[in-house]
């Protein structure tokens, strides 16, 4: 790798684990913990796949 980290410094971080999540400072932080996939899915609103298509169907009526 072409880090410019020491190898011993690399070791103590794995050594350290994983930090702790602090607990959510707002509801919108808890919302969206518990509802946007990991970066690596998208990071997008689970379940939000059935509307990919929803510019495709005229609105309705609201008025």
């Amino acid at each position: 790798c072409d880090m410019l980290v020491e190898e011993a410094e690399i070791a103590r971080r794995k050594g350290d684990g994983i930090p702790a999540v602090p607990p959510d400072a707002t509801p919108w932080q808890r919302i969206y913990r518990r509802s946007v996939t990991q970066l690596s899915d998208g990071a997008v609103l689970d379940g939000a796949e059935q509307f990919r298509n929803i510019a495709s169907t005229p609105p309705r009526h609201n008025h």
